[in-house]
């Protein structure tokens, strides 16, 4: 597989996560700071639960697909990355001061 191949996947996920988070603002990194790793987890199994429906039966919502579902659980698995990096940033910042 080509580096472009990756690019065609990754980057309308990159730009759907910068509208939604101009739109909702850091909602994602609000939450996981309030009710810890399992904010994550709770919304991965969120998506597994829609994406184990989807392929089992038929969409009772027209907008909702299977693809737009795996580009929510790799959104949300990018936000928990940039999260994690962010939180062990800070605390090498604090461990320095």
């Amino acid at each position: 597989m080509k580096m472009n191949e990756f690019m065609e996947i990754l980057v309308p996920v990159a730009e759907l996560l910068k509208r939604k988070n101009t739109d909702y603002g850091n909602s994602y990194d609000e939450t996981r700071r309030e009710f810890g790793p399992a904010s994550f987890l709770l919304r991965i199994n969120d998506k597994f639960t829609r994406l184990k429906n989807l392929t089992s039966n038929e969409a009772q919502v027209n907008d909702e697909s299977v693809e737009d579902t795996i580009s929510d659980i790799i959104g949300y698995c990018t936000l928990e990355l940039r999260y994690r990096r962010w939180k062990n940033q800070n605390e090498k910042t604090r461990d320095k001061t």
